[in-house]
């Protein structure tokens, strides 16, 4: 295994998910199309979005030893477990910062849990999110195994 590999690509893709997790934030929001607002408003996700890439690469990095069943899986849990986290960052850091708009304490962990469900299951964007999922498991599980070429 190629541990720099494994922790470089899979924090660029952790940055990648934010990305995809702020135009999904547009498009169910549709009434504004304000992309500071959102993004301020989950600033400590975007900040916390390579270490959350990070550690959904260290944990799927065998992705591409397991079954096919354990990875489809894999993929769907990756998916609502990073969303937990970008939104438990994001209400974290409001909550250091003592944002009045944002809940505190126990809230706080029970909020970024319904965040992750209700906005990936009721939104019905889990559907397309898995799909990418188990290709960026595919690819990190490849990267993390990559053999550098030896000269000739």
């Amino acid at each position: 295994m190629d541990r720099r590999n494994l922790i470089v690509g899979s924090a660029l893709s952790g940055l990648l998910w934010s990305g995809i997790a702020l135009s999904l934030m547009m498009v169910a929001d549709w009434r504004s199309n304000e992309l500071e607002r959102l993004a301020w408003g989950v600033r400590g996700g975007i900040l916390a979005a390579p270490f959350i890439g990070i550690g959904m690469g260290l944990l799927g990095w065998p992705f591409r030893n397991t079954w096919a069943g354990a990875r489809i899986v894999l993929a769907v849990v990756s998916v609502y477990l990073a969303s937990f986290l970008f939104w438990l960052a994001a209400g974290s850091l409001a909550w250091l910062v003592a944002d009045s708009r944002h809940p505190r304490g126990s809230e706080l962990i029970a909020g970024s849990f319904v965040a992750a469900i209700a906005g990936l299951t009721w939104t019905g964007f889990v559907v397309g999110l898995a799909p990418l999922a188990f290709l960026n498991h595919l690819w990190i599980s490849r990267v993390g195994h990559a053999h550098p070429e030896t000269p000739g």
